[in-house]
């Protein structure tokens, strides 16, 4: 009894974090993977229908499509929008409104526009872009096409991709005080 409880309510957490880091591993390989064969483009799609109404989460997102473009990717990001989850119920439509237009202002102001295209788009179109291979390289694509967050995914999978890594690559990735200044205006 008391070693099931422990892997109930103690180890779960660990077995959990232990899952997304490996499934980090593995996303990670395979971005890294497209990146040495020569991937022209890739879609990142944030939807907002499985995310919160937060910055933070919304900026891990915004960190992977740098990487995207500092590889010198052509990037396309596209937030999911029309369809919203429970928490975003508090906010008028209004306000909801205006939440999306500063997540296209904040992926305008933080991702090169030489390489990166924003939209906001339905689900139902995200689809047909999936479906149409043109449309690159789709990291997280079995956690998009079940309509599941990517942001909790984001931040193990940037630790992955930057390790080891070069630099002068990690500063054109992360934030810089240019960056956040830009933000700022």
């Amino acid at each position: 009894m008391i070693k099931w409880l422990l892997v109930v309510f103690v180890y779960r957490k660990s077995i959990i974090n232990f899952r997304k880091k490996q499934y980090a591993r593995y996303e990670a390989r395979n971005i890294d993977k497209a990146i040495r064969d020569g991937a022209a483009k890739a879609t990142l799609i944030y939807d907002n229908f499985v995310s919160p109404t937060t910055y933070g989460d919304y900026l891990y997102v915004v960190l992977l499509a740098r990487y995207f473009i500092a590889h010198g990717i052509e990037t396309i990001f596209i937030i999911v929008d029309y369809e919203y989850r429970n928490d975003w119920l508090d906010l008028t439509e209004i306000e909801k409104k205006n939440f999306v237009d500063e997540q296209v202002k904040l992926a305008e102001a933080l991702l090169d526009p030489s390489l990166a295209k924003i939209e906001r788009a339905s689900w139902d179109s995200v689809q047909q872009r999936i479906v149409d291979s043109s449309s690159g390289y789709f990291p997280f694509s079995t956690c998009i096409n079940k309509r599941e967050h990517i942001y909790g995914l984001c931040f193990n999978l940037l630790n992955q991709l930057l390790h080891h890594k070069e630099h002068f690559l990690v500063e054109r990735i992360l934030f810089s005080y240019e960056d956040t200044h830009r933000v700022c205006k």
